[in-house]
């Protein structure tokens, strides 16, 4: 399958938060490299944390098949799901990895939303494996894995390794979970990829799974350095065939376009600390994380 592009990016522009870093524009909308920066304002407030099937098929008309290779970054964490689409434009066997403070594994309403969006890509045929790496969220302890799908993990078609996570009681068992904090991260990305049913791998980065040192988003902070996020990417970069990438979990102020969805982004979100920061500060954090994370990749 043909390799991620080390020359262009995507912006897919749904809520500002990208457009607005001027260095990382700067730096890469120039030769040899160029941005394809496309508008999706108007859908912003209506995908924003889940969408309505309804408005795929305009979604789908906009994502060129020509970019599909190409490092997408798309902004807020509140649009993970948009992932489902970009995997969904590759046909050939691959493995999805992705690194997330949350499993995005609910079972329950909405279907196609930021945090069920895993369960979509594991009924994809050409998907091989999913990979998930640092979710240590409280998604996994109960009683809120009560909603969560296990049944993925039973026919591996997930596997899940939590930067630090006590065992998890659900509702059928108790799940000792391998945990990554005290692991060398170079070492066990080796291994992982070495058991992988496929070298072609696609990469989803939300930036959530790291410290606030590293990352202001619209949810809980995680427990990953960029150091040792970067080090498992390196990982990735040199031993599996990367053909695609996002970018997620900058910060943008929360706009939907329904009383129902802002009442349930509401609830569904932790509160936000990034309210009583600098927009400069936030900027600057997030477009530092980006750059490097762009720089690992690009020549």
């Amino acid at each position: 399958m043909q390799p991620l592009s080390t020359k262009d990016i995507r912006i897919l522009n749904f809520d500002s938060s990208v457009t607005g870093q001027k260095n990382l524009l700067a730096k890469y909308n120039r030769s040899p490299h160029s941005i394809n920066t496309v508008d999706m304002s108007d859908y912003g407030p209506r995908v924003r944390v889940w969408l309505d099937g309804r408005d795929l098929p305009a979604l789908r008309q906009r994502l060129e098949p020509s970019d599909r290779n190409k490092i997408t970054l798309y902004g807020s964490g509140d649009f993970h799901h948009i992932s489902a689409l970009l995997i969904d434009q590759f046909s050939e066997d691959f493995c999805v990895v992705v690194f997330d403070f949350h499993p995005d594994l609910d079972r329950t309403f909405p279907k196609f939303s930021c945090g069920s969006w895993v369960n979509l890509v594991a009924k994809k045929d050409a998907v091989k494996k999913i990979v998930m790496i640092g979710p240590s969220s409280e998604d996994l302890s109960f009683p809120h894995n009560l909603t969560f799908n296990f049944s993925h993990f039973l026919d591996r078609r997930v596997e899940l390794y939590p930067f630090y996570h006590k065992p998890s009681i659900t509702a059928f068992r108790r799940i000792v979970w391998e945990n990554l904090r005290d692991k060398d991260i170079k070492e066990f990305m080796a291994q992982m990829i070495e058991k992988l049913p496929s070298k072609n791998v696609y990469i989803s980065v939300d930036k959530d799974c790291l410290k606030r040192d590293y990352a202001v988003t619209n949810w809980e902070e995680g427990f990953l350095s960029i150091d040792w996020l970067l080090d498992a990417l390196k990982v990735l970069k040199d031993k599996a065939n990367i053909i695609g990438m996002d970018i997620t979990g900058d910060y943008s102020p929360i706009t939907v376009n329904s009383a129902f969805k802002r009442l349930c982004a509401k609830l569904d979100h932790p509160r936000q600390s990034a309210e009583r920061m600098k927009p400069e500060e936030i900027n600057r954090i997030n477009e530092e994380t980006n750059l490097k994370i762009l720089e690992l990749f690009l020549k």
